[in-house]
């Protein structure tokens, strides 16, 4: 244990400090304490389940990731499903109000033109309605991180109204924004209840503190709750609405004098309708953007038929001054600027030289610091920028863009508008500190105030961004052609390519060419350099230690194989990008090849700053990627390697950091690793483990064992699911998760995957000519076995009988969104007679769109959804409604892990059509398997 809230010792019946110094076995008992295990080992992000503490006191937990942590939040079942709430609707209910909400918004939608002022009262009403608070508003931010009320519903007794009211930038502050993009719903239950601080165990006392940010249940600061309570905000619900992967809005939902306690099972359902909110959102506003990129498109399409035909090179003369008139109708722009190495161009209308040149300088800072190629504000005076009286009246805001060298900009600005802005509180009042930096107070007043802008223009909306951003790419490849054609400057532009073509070269020679990273190459002579300069140091007061963090990506071959290798390049690029993000000037990125990384970095005396840098990696990297419009989730597992005078060549680091990643992986990936001496003898173990797996293959050690299925009417057994087992000389009989690294490692996972077909029908051959028939027979198989080119050949050769043999399909994350390839497999594997199932359904890992693209003909409800159904009634709840919605689609439903009869009776009156759980039959031997059907066969039909 790391740590706990103050409000755990109540659950336990302990005091604070002599929780944190139990374990989970104590706390929980060992079933549970295995139970808990279990999840948090499978790193399946949040997860609704029942634990039982050792008092016997039953509680609902769920998951967040907390990297290298997992968090667990545990609530009260009383407390769980009535604090705060007053004839809440069931999960199913819940369900039901959202389908028809989605619909009202598709419907809204769709009609309306301009459909954004009816979408966004149609969303506070459904929200409000779904919800029950007392006060529902949608807030949405400007370019400057303002906001503004543009629709609300609030309960009769609600007198106050914060209707078309702003609210300063400060009120939600950057990493308040942050928080709300990575965590879509926020919950706070009730202002008066005392926060509850998180106690640290002796162990980690000293270490950086834990990050809170995916905690739905994560307490707010001193400041934001003072905040609500000048509100009036007794309990508050918050969902993040967000536009091309940007946070656009927020709906906040209020209760003023009501306390409001969220169970994790609606915490689900709001998460899923805040993601459609999200969707429905940003299709009204591509539909205005694309209205303002019909009409620049014309004018872009005639700069480059100019740029193309002209004889004349001269880009003012032929491109921007023909242009500079329409601006204003196009983009809203009152001056243009337009600056390279070789133009300074200015409209009329634009600030003078040396006002334009404080922009330009400013800019220029500014975008090195927020390593950002675009400004845009509607309220330039806020940044600092001291511009002359008469260029204030003509450069109130701005949008600045340049390319990515830094050497060719454009500034479009806007002179200031006299209108008023209706305040809630004078915004000049903002969040500040307290004397003496004790931390900070908020403002008291949220009264109208009506402030005369003086100083401001009106905001930049998204559709002038988009505009502005493909303007600039016009104008800058013209000039780029427009320049080649420059005869005179031909010769000069001759020498100049040759010198930037062997500047290539050179670059070529030492640089990864996908993604710019250092290659092997450079990496080993820095990597040198670096250790000879650590030795000679390490013996100073200030000196830093030198560490090689070895990454790899987990996931990464899956989305290679499944979106294809022009998806998996622009992954790698995109992943290489987020790392250099992490990274400091003086740190060194490398590309191995594939999808490892390495980084060489001296950042501290201790071990601290190094892991914190790890941890950045790993939550940069966890973050979902859209690429081709589809979402892929990865991870990454890092081995971390110190300088040290006994081993110091650059081959010996480069080993001992592959050894760390190697335990990273072994621990269940998606963490780091610190190497040291007792991990050699573990990875020499495992390589052991994979050269006697090669050998034991071809022994024939492996075996299949199967586990029978059973009809949940009659407990007749119509099945079976093959098992594989190693029959291991010296450690004996082995599971799979004992074996699996090492097959991976041995790269043999197809051949094990053609074993178990093979086996699979030799032993169904036999049982036939015995005497029993089997209605279905599965067999796992993995994403690389099933992207195979051989596979449908391999299962026409073997001749199952049509309609026996299922594939439950594993890795099914990456079903949401297949290919064309992998479709076109699925079916040709159908048309034999193969009838597809998805595994570990209800789980986080499948979700509905995997039912619609897949198709498949039946699913297998996941161990975690039916154990907890026996005590849990929102688990109850979303098994039947699983259940449902599959016989809905024509999909039959199989529940596993069932232990015992009271869960059998359950999932057959819920309507699962067959049972599998080790309180129905375990995994057994081909023979003792025939013998065990054949009785049961028998029993069944007497």
């Amino acid at each position: 244990m790391v740590a706990a809230s103050e409000n755990c010792a109540a659950l336990f019946d302990l005091s604070l400090p002599e929780l944190l110094k139990r374990s989970p076995e104590q706390l929980f008992g060992g079933e549970a304490a295995a139970v808990l295990a279990g999840v948090l080992t499978q790193d399946r992000g949040l997860q609704n389940f029942s634990l039982e503490t050792s008092s016997g006191l039953s509680l609902q937990a769920s998951c967040f990731s907390c990297r290298p942590y997992v968090g667990l939040c545990l609530e009260h079942p009383s407390l769980a499903d009535h604090a705060g709430r007053q004839e809440e609707p069931s999960p199913t209910e819940l369900l039901r109000s959202i389908t028809t909400a989605t619909c009202l918004l598709q419907t809204i939608d769709e009609a309306s033109e301009d459909g954004l002022e009816p979408f966004s009262n149609t969303m506070v009403n459904v929200v409000r309605t779904i919800t029950g608070f007392d006060r529902v508003m949608l807030y949405r931010f400007d370019s400057d991180w303002n906001g503004i009320v543009i629709a609300e519903d609030r309960a009769p007794e609600v007198a106050t109204s914060y209707l078309g009211l702003h609210f300063p930038s400060s009120d939600i502050p950057r990493a308040a924004r942050h928080l709300f993009h990575a965590n879509s719903v926020r919950t706070l239950v009730d202002m008066q209840r005392p926060a509850s601080a998180l106690q640290y165990t002796k162990a980690y006392s000293q270490a950086q503190p834990v990050d809170l940010g995916q905690c739905h249940y994560r307490d707010v600061s001193d400041v934001h709750r003072r905040y609500l309570v000048n509100m009036g905000v007794r309990s508050s619900l918050t969902f993040a609405l967000s536009v091309n992967n940007k946070l656009w809005g927020l709906i906040a939902c209020h209760n003023m004098d009501r306390s409001r306690q969220i169970s994790p099972t609606q915490l689900v359902i709001f998460k899923s309708f805040s993601d459609i909110m999200s969707v429905g959102l940003s299709r009204i506003l591509a539909r205005q953007e694309k209205q303002a990129l019909d009409e620049i498109t014309r004018l872009c399409n005639w700069i480059r038929d100019q740029s193309a035909k002209s004889v004349s090179t001269n880009f003012v003369e032929v491109i921007l001054r023909p242009i500079v008139d329409q601006l204003p109708d196009l983009i809203g722009c009152d001056g243009f600027v337009y600056i390279s190495p070789a133009v300074l161009f200015s409209s009329d209308n634009a600030p003078s030289a040396s006002g334009i040149e404080k922009v330009r300088c400013f800019f220029r800072d500014w975008s090195r610091h927020q390593q950002s190629s675009s400004l845009i504000t509607a309220r330039l005076r806020d940044y600092g920028v001291s511009l002359s009286s008469s260029d204030q009246t003509k450069a109130a805001g701005v949008i600045a863009i340049q390319n990515a060298d830094d050497a060719t900009k454009m500034l479009l600005f806007r002179r200031p508008r006299l209108f008023s802005s209706t305040w809630a509180g004078d915004p000049k009042h903002r969040v500040v500190r307290l004397e003496g930096g004790g931390g900070l107070d908020p403002r008291s007043s949220f009264e109208r105030f009506v402030e005369e802008n003086h100083h401001s223009c009106l905001e930049w909306t998204l559709a002038d961004q988009a505009v502005a951003f493909q303007l600039f790419d016009t104008l800058s490849h013209a000039q780029f052609v427009m320049d080649r054609r420059d005869s005179f400057e031909a010769l000069k532009i001759a020498k100049l390519e040759a010198i930037e073509a062997t500047e290539r070269m050179t670059h070529a020679a030492m640089h990864d060419e996908l993604t710019g990273l250092a290659n092997r190459r450079m990496l080993e002579i820095e990597l040198q350099g670096s250790i000879e300069r650590s030795l000679l140091s390490l013996d100073e007061p200030e000196a830093k230690l030198t560490a090689l963090l070895h990454l790899d990506l987990d996931g990464f071959k899956r989305v290679n194989d499944t979106l294809g290798h022009d998806s998996g390049d622009q992954l790698l690029v995109m992943v290489a990008n987020s790392i250099r993000g992490c990274l400091r000037r003086e740190d060194l990125a490398a590309r191995m090849g594939g999808d490892e990384f390495i980084v060489l970095t001296s950042c501290g005396r201790s071990k601290d700053a190094i892991e914190a840098l790890a941890s950045r990696l790993l939550q940069v990297l966890s973050n979902p990627i859209q690429i081709s419009g589809k979402v892929c989730r990865i991870s990454a597992s890092i081995g971390i390697a110190i300088v040290n005078r006994q081993d110091n060549s650059s081959s010996s680091l480069l080993r001992r950091a592959d050894i760390a990643l190697y335990e990273s992986k072994r621990k269940g990936k998606g963490c780091y690793s610190f190497y040291d001496e007792n991990l050699d003898k573990a990875f020499n173990q495992e390589v052991q483990l994979a050269e006697e797996f090669e050998i034991g293959f071809s022994r024939s050690e492996l075996l299949l064992y199967y586990q029978p299925l059973f009809r949940a009417d009659s407990r007749r057994l119509v099945g079976a699911e093959a098992l594989v087992r190693w029959n291991h000389p010296r450690m004996g009989l082995l599971a799979p998760g004992q074996f699996f690294n090492a097959v991976d490692q041995a790269r043999m996972m197809p051949a094990l995957d053609h074993f178990s077909l093979s086996q699979a029908r030799d032993d169904l051959r036999r049982w036939m000519e015995q005497g029993l028939s089997l209605s279905k027979l599965s067999v796992n198989v993995s994403a690389d076995r099933l992207l195979s080119q051989d596979l449908v050949k391999h299962v026409r050769a073997l001749d199952f009988p049509d309609g026996v043999l299922v594939f439950e399909l594993l890795e099914s994350i990456y079903l949401d969104y297949p290919d064309q390839d992998l479709l076109d497999k699925i079916r040709d594997l159908q048309d034999l007679g193969v009838r597809i199932e998805l595994d570990d359904f209800g789980t986080g890992r499948t979700s509905v769109i995997s039912l619609m693209s897949v198709k498949p003909s039946g699913i297998k409800l996941d161990r975690g959804l039916v154990i907890p159904s026996q005590e849990s009634q929102d688990a109850r709840c979303l098994m039947k409604l699983v259940v449902d919605m599959g016989h809905s689609l024509g999909i039959s439903v199989t529940a596993e892990g069932v232990e015992n009869m009271g869960t059998a009776k359950l999932a057959h009156d819920f309507g699962c059509d067959m049972l599998q759980g080790y309180g129905l039959g375990r995994p057994m031997p081909p023979d003792h398997f025939l013998g065990f059907a054949l009785k049961n066969h028998a029993e069944t039909m007497a």
